[in-house]
């Protein structure tokens, strides 16, 4: 009876680091977006702040990158069988 709970709390533990290994992918993701919207905020003088569509491309970008980031890491982590 004993190694039946110990097997299932040793279960759910690795459930619990495999949702804290996504969340941890998923905040790196989001952190490398915000990396390139400081780069981008900082009161340097470029072309991109003459273009109203320059705004909307950039965000679309950093969004479209941090989310396939995410499912490019996903994949890697299930390929080599991590998650």
């Amino acid at each position: 009876m004993e190694d039946s709970i110990a097997v299932n709390l040793s279960s759910r533990r690795l459930e619990v680091s495999r949702v804290e290994l996504l969340l941890q992918v998923g905040t790196f993701c989001v952190a490398v977006g915000a990396l390139i919207a400081g780069i981008f905020g900082m009161n340097l003088k470029s072309y991109l702040e003459n273009n109203t569509w320059a705004f909307w491309a950039t965000t679309g970008g950093i969004a479209v990158g941090a989310v396939a980031g995410f499912f490019i890491m996903y994949k890697y982590l299930k390929d080599r069988k991590i998650l």
